[in-house]
């Protein structure tokens, strides 16, 4: 019997409250919503946190991310 696995936290992320799981399929929403935060990885098509949102308009940036984010592969740690 087979099961899927758990997502887990790219490895790309940078550490900090917010990560981007495996499970993401590169659509690039997250980018439009928060580019200062997001980007893609060519050779594998997927998005993951490079940079850490500063202040809190890029925080609510990220999580209107999260919040259209299809996979549901944007989490927050919280604070």
């Amino acid at each position: 019997m087979m099961t899927e696995a758990t997502p887990k936290p790219l490895v790309e992320n940078v550490s900090g409250r917010f990560h981007v799981l495996d499970c993401c399929n590169g659509c690039g929403l997250c980018m439009s919503y928060a580019i200062h935060s997001f980007t893609f990885d060519d050779s594998a098509c997927f998005y993951y946190v490079y940079r850490q949102p500063e202040g809190q308009e890029e925080v609510e940036d990220v999580l209107r991310a999260i919040s259209v984010c299809p996979m549901d592969a944007i989490k927050d740690r919280g604070n």
